[in-house]
């Protein structure tokens, strides 16, 4: 699945869709299952009802609000994620408790900058990322040695945008630096990796600013981890982060 560098090394030591328009979307997702419920909730700021994933770790349940890696001034993404969840950093993930593997879900939120072409070949030329989510959608469809599904129109969180989903039998092979895949960057807050899964996108314009949500499962994964990580990511909604 898809794994930021430096989510990468915390989860080791926690063990752990064309676009009809860029305004604000009035219908619900249309994509997936309909949300789970909410979790309890910590203040961290004056009238905020979330706790920011940062740099403290947290465990679910409860009600988590992530910043867009790569885009400071994008608005946050708020989750309410049930037991069993964890978060740090921009990263939240969950262990699957059915067959107790490690990481059988995970859900980013990132500000993509550049695709590259060949997830193999990091310092190989890929082309300029355009500004638009049509140019983020495009260039996924693009890249080599990946997999995706016909990009679609849909809404998370009110906002309308692309939805495709994304795999690669080769996820985990040896090659790129540190010996793994690399499928794209988001400004200097990082890399993200590729292992053999199947990542969901929704690509959207939030206000002018494109922000990716990435929900990952195994290639392979039960039904019920499935639905325990879209679940949470089709409740996201979107607001400012507070003064």
């Amino acid at each position: 699945m898809t794994m930021p560098q430096t989510r990468y090394k915390a989860a080791a030591i926690a063990a752990l869709a064309v676009l009809a328009s860029c305004s604000n979307g009035d219908s619900p997702a249309q994509t997936g299952p309909s949300p789970t419920s909410s979790g309890t909730t910590t203040n961290t700021a004056p009238g905020t009802d979330y706790t920011v994933v940062a740099e403290t770790y947290l465990e679910g349940p409860g009600r988590w609000a992530m910043p867009a890696a790569g885009d400071p001034k994008a608005p946050l993404a708020v989750l309410d994620v049930p037991a069993g969840y964890q978060g740090k950093e921009d990263y939240v993930w969950t262990h699957d408790e059915l067959d107790l593997k490690e990481n059988q879900g995970q859900i980013l939120y990132r500000a993509p900058t550049r695709v590259l072409n060949d997830p193999c070949d990091i310092d190989g030329p890929s082309p300029r990322l355009g500004p638009t989510v049509e140019d983020l959608a495009e260039a996924l469809v693009a890249q080599e040695r990946t997999t995706t599904t016909q990009p679609l129109p849909a809404t998370l969180g009110g906002y309308r945008g692309l939805y495709l989903e994304l795999s690669s039998s080769e996820g985990g092979k040896a090659c790129g630096p540190d010996g793994e895949m690399v499928l794209w960057e988001a400004g200097d807050e990082g890399r993200v990796f590729e292992y053999p899964a199947t990542d969901r996108y929704w690509i959207l314009d939030i206000e002018g600013r494109r922000v990716l949500v990435t929900a990952s499962t195994p290639i392979g994964a039960s039904s019920e981890s499935v639905k325990r990580v879209t679940d949470v990511a089709e409740a996201i909604t979107f607001v400012k982060p507070a003064p």
